[in-house]
């Protein structure tokens, strides 16, 4: 055989037999993609039934189903697959696993096939967000509404770009994206929760809390987003040294807000402030009860929870804590 043929030979050889082993792979990335996908769901599913070990083993499996998928997107080099759905998958894959500025790659791939898909410029959007693009990605989010035919998803192209603002400080413009979310979208849990965390930043714990209490349960899907944002939003308005207006409402929402992520010992002060404005908040009285049980200050709680029936006897529960508590009331 000449060096010729011989070339040739390899030439045919990669033309027929890499395209049918890569696309193995690519079936084999999308399967795993899509037991990734129910594995979060089924987390979820047992975190809401209260099912902590099978909710972290199906984490855990979700975990080892997210690394094989990007194992077997790349073994099939999906990247320079003509397939959306493909191409789709490995980038969200690789966003997930925070390679950012890979995923955006592969979503202008995307967008090249399918240039008026509105779920392609959301995702570019939300990966140069990530790698600091911000100006671009400003643009992409606003090519995503304007495509987008209204609806959930405007409503998260919005939440997406009011996120980028608020990173930047610009909270003016976070608030008027947030806003225009609910506006598309009333009900979507996310642009209250980003609306409520923009509201605690500016001091305004009130209405925060009146968004988040509105919410009621929502469920293990939010659960852990919502306490992300809260967290974030009371580190930036600690750091900020901004105060809280001095009346009950915003006291006493203040207060709830540091209850929500396990600040108790932070969340007296306020309680004690907003009682002192309004002593006769029976509920304010059951808080500031709940949070001294928390820190181990039974008698301090023991006090409060007294002090609330005194206010509204019928609360049955109450008196069952006081039992717990070991304080039988007269």
């Amino acid at each position: 055989m000449t060096i010729k043929s011989l070339l040739m030979a390899v030439c045919v050889w990669t033309l027929v037999v890499i395209p049918a082993w890569s696309q193995d792979d690519l079936t084999k990335g999308d399967d795993a993609y899509s037991t990734y996908l129910n594995a979060v769901s089924a987390s979820l599913q047992a975190a809401d039934a209260g099912n902590t070990a099978e909710a972290v083993q199906q984490r855990k499996d979700a975990t080892a189903a997210l690394v094989q998928a990007r194992r077997f997107y790349e073994l099939g080099r999906a990247y320079h697959s003509d397939e959306v759905d493909t191409l789709t998958g490995y980038g969200l894959v690789l966003g997930l696993m925070g390679d950012f500025d890979l995923a955006a790659k592969a979503f202008r791939r995307v967008l090249k096939m399918t240039p008026d898909d509105p779920d392609a410029w959301l995702n570019l959007g939300r990966s140069l967000a990530e790698t600091g693009v911000a100006k671009e990605a400003v643009e992409v989010f606003q090519r995503c509404i304007d495509l987008s035919g209204g609806a959930e998803l405007e409503a998260e192209a919005h939440v997406a770009l009011g996120d980028l603002y608020l990173d930047r400080g610009v909270h003016m413009l976070a608030e008027e994206q947030y806003t225009a979310a609910l506006e598309a979208s009333s009900e979507l849990v996310v642009a209250k929760i980003a609306l409520a965390g923009l509201k605690l930043r500016l001091g305004l714990a009130a209405e925060a809390d009146q968004l988040l209490e509105a919410l009621g349960d929502i469920g293990a899907v939010y659960n852990g987003p919502m306490q992300e944002h809260l967290v974030k939003a009371l580190r930036d308005f600690d750091e900020a040294r901004l105060w809280v207006p001095d009346d009950k409402e915003n006291q006493m929402g203040y207060a709830k807000l540091l209850s929500r992520v396990g600040r108790a010992t932070d969340a007296i002060a306020p309680v004690k402030r907003a009682l002192a404005l309004d002593g006769q908040d029976y509920e304010g009285w059951n808080l500031l009860g709940s949070q001294y049980r928390r820190v181990g200050e039974t008698k301090s709680a023991q006090a409060a929870f007294i002090k609330s029936l005194g206010i509204n006897p019928d609360q049955p529960e109450i008196l069952d804590t006081l039992q717990a508590l070991g304080e039988t009331p007269r």
